[in-house]
């Protein structure tokens, strides 16, 4: 019931006390009947604090007169007059607004008869649009009626329908675009259907104004309206009018034709000669959404006819192609290299991603060039494309290192000699050391094993012993002599393809200094080898040995990199001691300097002999803190026991083994929370020593393994080591299926690296549900989505496997790449009986939709589990 207003109420009205009445009313209480002598009071201020107070009734929700019944009597308490003031019927204005939207329609004053300000008069024909559309065919077009249609919006209106429709058989451009705007408001609110507005739209697209019609092609793009392909007439007429639209008007044609499926527009932009060169290349990215394999040629010989307009556009168009699992055949990889030649903008790596499939092809027209060609160094970034992407079947790295001797400019072939780092190349980078110093010194740094540093040793006057015969080089340092064996990572974790993961570039090496020049320390004067002072009570040694012979001249200009190169190459403690001897404390490369004060082997040797094989976590972390590259095999061998030991069966009955001194890591405390799926994982503490082990060794300025090499920083070098280690290990043979796994979610504790993808991507093939669930995931876990994305035609079909595992997996990773193209196939999870991979591919749509998706998208909206 309402309870009538006490005297003190009646009393403010009755003097007129606005101050009063506003501190007092509250807008959700205040009874029907009071508001009503409120608005009608004869005192202006009142009426006002009770047209106000009306106002703010109607805006909140869940008030005792929400519904349409007091909303009616809420619209009898209005008065018909449009008030005595600006104030006032700009109030009036809008509560009729309010009002007509949530019931009928209410009979407005004669607001036209009064005189009222512009804006006034706008307000109250925006609430005579909003009631009945009808006044547009009677209202003239002008200022005053385009501010208020602009200012109106679809949830306002009582029937939006007829005022998008009414806006839009005006034929007038503002009010048409004005059209636009509400039915796009009206759908996505859900008050208008999606086939009234599809209507609306195609109507729009005769309209005379080129912006309107450009706006309703990209709408009519979208997925809601591509479920009803148009005709090609819609988006072909009329021609001519619309030649004259500019380039936003073509272009959302183009994109209109794809996605309804018209190749023909697009084929017919491509490949006319006269067209805007913008329009060309547009069309052509396109056509990987639409285009099959037996395009291929066709798209090829178009872009042959202008390379550097074409080439990059029909490359963006085979990676869509390639990603919807459309590769080129052999006979398209040399033309398709002929477009990457002749722009060299066009990404290497786009390209070795789309000839993956016919590298070897690929190859065989890459090397069949003379090696003074001129455009070996495009070739050379090529072919190390391609060694990135995993290949192992092609001989890459030994061609260049076959090539080098006979090349007229070596320094690209040195760089790629680095970077792919082949067995046996040492001999031939050492014979350029003469002619190209610091391109020879980058690879060797990565190649270098005794020869090099036999080399160095003589070539700064030092007697180096000759080579042992079948001398052993460093297990994570040098290049081997032989071949099938890699300087990067541990001996027991050697990269399949005979090479280290690759990076970014290397970072300095320490202070800026000029490359190859001297150090900073030496002030600007040639720095390297000078006599230590003697010790107290040791004889000098500089005195017992013969004068030095000159620097070799080629050295001369890099003599710091040199000398540091020599330094970290030398492992023999003889002969280590030998040059330490030689050094000069006041001018050493910050490369040497960083080095200085490591442990001592023989005490770091007594470490590793005491090595509890029962308790291999404290083990690894005790012997990680303090090793050295000599020491690495060992952190190989702990870690693997670690796996080993975690993947082993265990009768699940036997509960979790006591802590004692057989306990493989006694007290520790897995790090994080339980994971729900009780699979195990390698404990924190093993990941970080490893993790540290590779940080402290790049703050030494090691280069040994390889891998440090191209680490931007300390922190880089850690995850490029632990990664290096876990790849190694990966690749030992006799690994079960259980230890596989266990590294592979090690993987994912590191951000991902492009020798992650080139070196995992093998084990999708594993027969293991289990394993074949994280290698999934380790494109999920780049945060870029470019491993997805190049891995995207074999995870497709992933979609459809019985394992609901690998499923799962395979959508997340095709959410982190955005794969609108698999929308399809993402979409057909939504009718799986698993509710996880139905509730993971609505989630996946959410980054991947796509038209493809929208009628699987309306066959569950009913359903009351999904």
């Amino acid at each position: 019931m309402t309870t009538p207003p006490d005297d003190p109420i009646s009393d403010a009205i009755d003097r007129a006390d606005a101050g009063l009445l506003a501190r007092r009313l509250d807008a959700r209480t205040c009874p029907p009947d009071l508001l009503g002598r409120l608005v009608r009071h004869p005192v202006p201020r009142l009426r006002h604090l009770g047209l106000t107070l009306l106002a703010e009734r109607t805006d909140t929700p869940r008030t005792p007169d929400a519904d349409g019944g007091q909303l009616a009597l809420v619209a009898g308490l209005l008065p018909e007059t449009v008030g005595s003031s600006p104030e006032e019927s700009l109030l009036l204005a809008g509560l009729h607004t309010r009002l007509g939207s949530r019931g009928p329609r209410t009979r407005l004053p004669d607001w036209r008869a009064a005189a009222l300000p512009a804006r006034v008069r706008i307000a109250w024909l925006r609430t005579e649009l909003l009631g009945d559309p009808v006044v547009l065919r009677t209202e003239p077009a002008g200022e005053p009626l385009y501010r208020a249609v602009r200012e109106s919006a679809a949830t306002d209106a009582h029937r939006p329908d007829r005022l998008v429709a009414e806006l839009v058989g005006t034929g007038d451009p503002v009010l048409q675009a004005e059209a636009l705007r509400l039915a796009r408001e009206g759908l996505h609110a859900g008050l208008l259907a999606p086939a009234f507005v599809r209507d609306r739209l195609v109507r729009l697209l005769d309209a005379s104004d080129h912006d309107v019609v450009t706006g309703a092609l990209r709408e009519l793009a979208e997925p809601w309206a591509v479920v009803t392909p148009l005709s090609p007439s819609s988006l072909t007429r009329p021609a001519g009018a619309r030649g004259g639209g500019g380039a936003a008007l073509a272009a959302a044609v183009l994109v209109a034709a794809v996605r309804h499926g018209h190749h023909a527009v697009l084929w017919n932009t491509a490949e006319d000669p006269a067209g805007a060169p913008a329009l060309r290349r547009q069309a052509v990215e396109l056509l990987g959404e639409r285009a099959e394999r037996t395009d291929v040629g066709r798209l090829v010989g178009l872009a042959a006819t202008d390379p550097l307009l074409l080439a990059g556009p029909v490359l963006t168009c085979l990676r869509g192609l390639h990603r919807r699992g459309h590769f080129p055949a052999d006979r398209d990889a040399g033309p398709v290299l002929d477009l990457a030649l002749a722009d060299h903008t066009v990404p290497a790596e786009d390209v070795a991603t789309v000839l993956y499939t016919c590298r070897r092809p690929l190859f065989d027209t890459l090397v069949d060039t003379p090696p003074a060609a001129p455009d070996w160094p495009r070739r050379l970034e090529l072919l190390v494309a391609l060694e990135r992407q995993g290949v192992t079947d092609v001989p890459i790295g030994e061609t260049v290192a076959r090539l080098l001797p006979a090349a007229r400019d070596p320094r690209p072939f040195l760089a790629a000699i680095r970077a792919l780092r082949p067995p046996n190349a040492e001999d031939a980078v050492l014979a350029l050391l003469p002619s190209a110093p610091s391109a020879a010194l980058d690879a060797l740094e990565a190649i270098g094993g005794d020869r090099t540093r036999s080399a160095l040793a003589r070539a700064f006057g030092i007697d180096a012993p000759p080579e042992a015969p079948g001398s052993a080089p460093d297990a994570l340092g040098s290049a081997p002599d032989v071949p099938g064996s890699a300087p990067d990572g541990p001996p027991e974790a050697p990269d399949a393809r005979g090479s280290a993961p690759d990076g970014p570039p290397e970072a300095p090496d320490g202070p800026p200094e000029a490359p190859g020049g001297p150090s900073p320390a030496s002030g600007g004067r040639p720095s390297g080898l000078g006599a230590l002072p003697p010790a107290p009570g040791s004889p000098p040694p500089a005195a017992a040995r013969s004068p030095r012979p000159p620097v070799a001249p080629e050295l001369r200009p890099v003599r710091d990199r040199a000398l540091a190169l020599l330094w970290h190459l030398t492992r023999v403690p003889e002969q280590r001691r030998d040059l330490l001897d030689r050094l000069d404390p006041r001018h050493l490369p910050y490369a040497v300097e960083a080095d200085l004060g490591a442990a001592d082997e023989r005490e770091l040797a007594v470490l590793r002999a005491r090595v509890d094989a029962d308790a291999p976590v404290a083990a690894l972390r005790r012997i990680a803190e303090h090793a050295g590259t000599e020491a690495l095999p060992l952190v190989s061998d702990l870690l693997l026991r670690i796996v080993r030991d975690l993947a082993a069966p265990r009768d699940p009955d036997a509960g979790p083994p006591p802590p004692g001194p057989d306990t493989p890591y006694p007290g520790l405390v897995p790090a994080g929370r339980p994971r729900p799926d009780g699979e195990p994982e390698l404990p924190a503490e093993a990941l970080e020593a490893v993790r540290a082990l590779g940080s402290r060794l790049w703050r030494r300025r090691r280069i040994r393994p390889v891998c440090l090499l191209d680490a931007p920083d300390d922190t880089g070098a850690g995850h490029a080591f632990l990664t290096a280690t876990v790849l190694g290990l990966l690749e030992h043979p006799g690994l079960t299926g259980g230890e596989q796994a266990v590294l592979l979610k090690a993987l994912l504790q590191v951000p991902a690296t492009a020798s992650t993808r080139a070196r995992g991507h093998r084990l999708l093939r594993s027969r293991d549900p289990q394993v074949r669930k994280h290698v999934i995931a380790l494109p999920a876990h780049d945060a870029s989505g470019a491993d997805a994305r190049a891995l995207s035609a074999t995870l497709v079909p992933l979609t459809s496997d019985p394992d609901i595992r690998t499923v799962r997996a395979a959508l997340l990773a095709l959410g982190t790449a955005r794969a609108d193209w698999a929308a399809e196939a993402v979409g057909a999870c939504l009718h799986h009986p698993n509710m996880n991979i139905r509730k993971t591919a609505a989630a996946t749509l959410l980054h991947a939709g796509a038209p493809a998706s929208v009628p699987h998208l309306r066959a569950n909206s009913g359903c009351s589990t999904c």
